[in-house]
């Protein structure tokens, strides 16, 4: 296990490493401003006492951590990630005992010292555990029923689904504490605890799963490595009371460059907000990516701008998708129009929406298509008409093409579906979950399917004009994900699998057998551009490193006169593509 020790969930560093201020720091729910409480705060001057009304749960709070003095009161948004990161340690409040809290804590503490989870996403037995194969996602942990509902009760508490404690806990150091009652967890066991049980696939009901999934695995991961992209997504599903919090709330784990370009007003209306830190993100990683998270219609916003205060149903970096190639934004705001370089390949005929609440819905929808259709109707990409339903079903989230997550590839999955086997229930959770709420579109016929250079997926615009369009949403359609509509299909003998690499964000790479030689080429670069010679007034940029403040999908050119630099490929400007015919 050598080679993952720098993975590992090292010390981070603390306020008692550096001269200042020793001071903890609170992580907790505010509660409800009509449940308050009086407390007497002692000053040191004579007579120097007063009195301050603070919410219920504080109050509880301060009562179970019995603390030595009085913490100062640090309330200025700008600040939050200065005062959790220099904290001497942070204590997560997760409320008073009740539910078997106490059983829940214990199990997690126990749990959380028999597996590793690593900085780039890779589980492995703790080293010295008696558990050693805990940490695999199809063995059953053995919990029996009031231990299973006490975890649920503990996953279900507010704290893990509002949004300031992403970033309060993300800031935490490794000598911070979780405290339920006066039960308390290690915060490094209690997270690793939390990412086992939310990928197990056997032993946990899917109540307590879709709990764990749903919020409180977003609280405990390392958000602090994650994508802009990412972040902002999982905000969108985290609960605060001001809308613009979804962006300021999080900006003491966004990528440095990017969040030092944010300056918080909270005099601006949501949209304005919104708008402002849509086009900062464009400007800033010269890519128009977050149009994938205009999937919610709002007669206030310009459609291009995507309303964060609803939950948001795709983000790309979790598909490897990249249908523009490594291509670079070009826009221009014309008031509330964004005009954008596209390449629309399809219409909507008909529109329909099933009724999908589980995995047998989906094999009874199918049969409605016609199963010979299915079986014999030759698929534009490739293989039958079935597959390309099935690769859509799971957004490409299958083996053939993501061969290192562990859902069953499209032949197995059809092999189940033959013999009504039932498939494991994080990818029945994955299917069923994109036919409902967030992850749903609501398509009209003669609505247009457009790959936006810039933009990783493909999106589905609604003409409202001659000249004009509205965005209604980001869509996955099989045979155009990987930069097909503009590079063609992958080449004879070439295979694209996206896989997950160190810095834990999934990219495609191309792999080749030859046979006749017995040799293997596995690369990054996209074989379909070497048919493509580079313009000599550009150059490649090689070992640089990427950072949180690059596009997920980034590769570096320098122009050789001018000595600008792009994240993108220069055979992939507007002007290129025309040149092809595109």
């Amino acid at each position: 296990m050598k080679e993952y020790e720098e993975y590992y969930e090292g010390p981070r560093s603390s306020s008692q490493e550096s001269p200042g201020a020793q001071y903890e720091a609170l992580s907790y729910v505010w509660g409800t401003e009509s449940e308050t409480e009086s407390v007497t705060v002692e000053e040191d001057v004579p007579n120097g006492t007063s009195r301050i009304n603070i919410r219920r749960n504080l109050a509880d709070a301060l009562r179970h951590l019995r603390l030595p003095d009085s913490p100062r009161n640090f309330a200025q948004v700008l600040r939050m990630s200065e005062i959790y990161r220099s904290a001497t340690r942070v204590i997560i409040w997760l409320g008073g005992a009740a539910d078997r809290s106490g059983l829940a804590m214990s199990t997690v503490h126990f749990l959380g010292t028999q597996v590793e989870y690593t900085q780039n996403a890779k589980y492995l037995p703790a080293p010295g555990c008696s558990m050693p194969r805990w940490f695999l996602p199809d063995v059953d942990l053995g919990y029996d029923g009031d231990t299973l509902d006490s975890l649920y009760h503990l996953a279900n508490r507010p704290w893990f689904a509002r949004l300031w404690v992403l970033q309060e806990a993300q800031l935490a150091n490794n000598d911070s504490i979780v405290k339920c009652g006066e039960d308390e967890v290690p915060w490094p066991p209690f997270r690793r605890a939390v990412l086992c049980l939310q990928r197990k696939t056997s032993g946990i009901p899917k109540h307590l799963r879709s709990c764990l999934v749903a919020h409180a695995r977003f609280t405990v991961d390392f958000l602090v490595h994650a994508p802009l992209e990412e972040i902002l997504s999982i905000s969108s599903g985290q609960q605060c009371r001001d809308p613009s919090d979804r962006i300021y709330g999080v900006l003491s784990i966004a990528p440095p460059r990017f969040a030092a370009k944010i300056k918080p007003n909270y005099a601006l209306r949501t949209m304005e907000v919104y708008k402002q830190a849509f086009l900062t993100y464009a400007g800033h990683y010269q890519r128009l990516t977050l149009l994938q998270h205009c999937n919610y219609p709002d007669p206030s916003f310009p459609s291009w701008v995507p309303n964060w205060a609803f939950g948001i149903g795709f983000h790309a970096t979790y598909y490897g998708c990249r249908a523009s190639g490594i291509s670079g934004e070009r826009y221009a705001v014309l008031g509330d129009r964004l005009r954008v370089d596209a390449v629309r390949f399809a219409a909507v005929l008909k529109a329909e929406t099933p009724d999908v609440q589980s995995m047998q819905d989906v094999l009874k929808f199918l049969p409605t298509i016609g199963t010979e259709k299915l079986q014999n109707t030759a698929y534009p990409a490739g293989g039958v008409l079935l597959e390309g339903y099935l690769q859509s079903f799971a957004f490409g989230r299958v083996k053939d093409r993501m061969p290192d997550i562990g859902n069953p590839s499209v032949h197995e999955w059809r092999e189940l579906m033959d013999h009504q086997h039932p498939v494991h229930s994080r990818f029945e959770d994955e299917v069923v979950d994109r036919f409902r709420g967030k992850s749903v579109i609501f398509l009209e016929g003669g609505d247009c399917v457009c790959i936006i250079l810039g933009c990783e997926v493909p999106m589905v615009l609604r003409p409202s004009s001659e000249e004009a369009f509205r965005l209604v949403g980001p869509c996955y359609v099989h045979g155009t994900m990987d930069g097909e509509v503009i590079l063609g299909p992958i080449p004879a003998g070439w295979v694209l699998h996206v896989v997950r690499v160190d810095d834990d964000v999934f990219r495609p790479s191309f792999f080749q057998s030859l046979l006749k030689t017995g040799s293997e080429t596995t690369t990054w670069d996209d074989p379909r551009l070497s048919e493509h010679p580079m313009s000599p007034e550009w150059e490649r940029v090689r070992d640089c490193k990427w950072t949180r403040d690059d596009p997920v999908q980034c590769v570096k050119y320098r122009h050789k006169v001018t000595g600008r630099e792009i994240n993108f490929d220069p055979r992939l400007l507007p002007a290129a593509l025309r040149g092809r015919g595109i």
